[in-house]
């Protein structure tokens, strides 16, 4: 039997699902993010400006989609010399609906870049809260998201100094970041530890490649933080309840540079077509993978790759380019693909 792990024969659309506009602290107006990202070949943008939710549905056409979302930021307390010095929690949530405005656990205390001055006139699910670090809290925030029908991703772990005890006691977690364009271009390398770490678990989320842009730098400069990290969402159609439904169910890839045209498992096999690339590895929950490796001068659009009695738990797939750069599949668990 064939298991698609992307739906075949349905679009392509390549979205952003972080970006910051002059909304909060990015540099860009949202309509110049649109042309931006419009300019490069992206159908989908999620703005998600810190701590304030907006709609920016005028900007939806039948070209385009702007998603509904924010992040949110949980900064730890301990006396430090500076922030620099804290961890800290970056939740992305992505509404259901362009006009799901209601904030969770809002405080309006822990909004630091308010240019519109609406900060006191924000509608709220729950009232006003203090905010509070350390697990207890983020699952509150978590399930009250999740009851609001938002997707909850944890931002950066790498960038916001996160441990292991940080973020896997976090339950219902959409996805986590696997790649962010800005954090790479601070110095932050892109890592898939958290995400596995979080797999380990049992937990089933989703892995994303993001921008997290603020244009600071412009278009051409070594620091632009935009173009950099995305996914790929397959959906019948560019609108939001099936573009949504597609990241919920997570029929997407992530990516920094190659294409991931098709992959599926069929007789316990995985099967992996791809742009060119120098690598193609399955990972599991434990030391068992699998790789392919492209000869000198050869590159790699295709590959097959039996499953191994002793991939445990879930397997995920890296295809990774001449470049460097890499794209991630989505972790699916043995049970969803036949194999018990």
């Amino acid at each position: 039997m064939r298991y698609d792990l992307l739906t075949p024969g349905v679009n392509a659309y390549k979205a952003n699902l972080h970006c910051h506009t002059t909304m909060s602290d990015g540099r860009l107006t949202p309509e110049e993010i649109k042309a931006h990202y419009q300019a490069h070949g992206y159908s989908i943008v999620a703005f998600t400006d810190h701590e304030l939710l907006m709609d920016h549905s005028r900007l939806t056409d039948a070209d385009f989609l702007a998603l509904t979302g924010y992040e949110i930021a949980v900064n730890e307390r301990r006396p430090s010399r500076s922030f620099a010095d804290r961890k800290t929690t970056h939740l992305n949530l992505i509404a259901s609906r362009p006009d799901n405005l209601d904030h969770v656990c809002y405080d309006p205390d822990a909004v630091w870049s308010d240019p519109n001055g609406i900060k006191h006139s924000v509608a709220t699910v729950g009232g006003i809260v203090s905010r509070q670090d350390g697990p207890d809290f983020l699952n509150r925030i978590i399930r009250e998201a999740g009851e609001q029908e938002f997707l909850v991703t944890c931002n950066h772990p790498v960038w916001s100094l996160a441990q292991s005890d940080d973020y896997l006691p976090l339950e219902g977690l959409f996805g986590v970041e696997v790649f962010n364009t800005g954090c790479v271009r601070e110095g932050f390398p892109d890592s898939a530890e958290p995400y596995d770490a979080l797999l380990r678990q049992g937990k089933r989320l989703k892995c994303l490649a993001t921008d997290d842009n603020h244009n600071r730098f412009p278009h051409g400069h070594p620091e632009h933080d935009s173009l950099g990290g995305w996914v790929v969402v397959h959906a019948e159609r560019l609108a939001y309840a099936p573009v949504f439904d597609a990241l919920r169910r997570g029929d997407f890839y992530a990516s920094s540079g190659p294409a991931i045209d098709a992959l599926w498992v069929e007789d316990g096999v995985l099967h992996v077509t791809c742009s060119p690339a120098r690598k193609i590895t399955v990972n599991s929950s434990g030391r068992a993978a699998g790789v392919r490796l492209a000869g000198a001068g050869e590159s790699l659009v295709a590959a097959e790759i039996p499953l191994r009695d002793d991939m445990y738990d879930y397997i995920r797939v890296t295809v990774e380019d001449d470049s460097g750069a890499k794209a991630w599949s989505n972790a699916v668990f043995r049970d969803q693909i036949g194999l018990g």
